[in-house]
């Protein structure tokens, strides 16, 4: 159910359960009874923790209880959490991702998988995430990966077929 921003409002009326409307790009989603701004919480990400926004896939969702972003962690960053035998495979390979063997790759995406953990302080009450990485960008030298935050109500198995369908998306 689209709504534009002040329909309802102005006039002391409330949200409706599940309602999200837009205003230009920013979506808000209600989840439980709180709503959110999806800008807003794409800048609470890249404030506090090292990720940066890609692009903000709420309106892609198609649903009322849903923020997803597409996001980058670099690798430079990343470094300081791998072993330095993976560290020396990555400066040997002169940024360039495409070379490295299948282990460094596996453990450069186990380690974003780690990291992406740190999201789950950012947010929330009564929420969930799922978060996946799925590429390595040689143009950014970062891992790209899809967060889907939803409505604990919607259940783990609900938002694994979001996420699933979310990556289907992208690229």
């Amino acid at each position: 159910m689209d709504k534009t921003v002040g329909s309802g409002l102005a006039d002391g009326g409330s949200i409706p359960p599940g309602c999200r409307w837009k205003r230009g790009e920013t979506m808000y989603v209600v989840l439980r009874d709180d709503v959110f701004d999806s800008t807003e919480f794409a800048d609470k990400i890249e404030k506090n923790s090292e990720f940066k926004i890609i692009k903000d896939y709420t309106k892609s969702t198609k649903r009322e209880d849903c923020l997803a972003y597409m996001i980058s962690f670099s690798i430079k960053n990343l470094g300081k959490y791998l072993s330095d035998e993976v560290v020396k495979e990555l400066e040997n390979n002169n940024g360039f991702l495409n070379g490295i063997s299948e282990d460094t790759f596996i453990q450069v995406m186990k380690e974003n998988d780690e990291r992406l953990k740190t999201i789950l302080d950012l947010m929330p009450k009564y929420t969930i995430m799922e978060a996946r990485g799925y590429k390595l960008d040689d143009d950014t030298e970062s891992v790209i990966s899809m967060v889907v935050i939803a409505n604990i109500d919607i259940g783990r198995m609900r938002l694994a077929k979001i996420i699933k369908r979310m990556m289907g998306q992208v690229d």
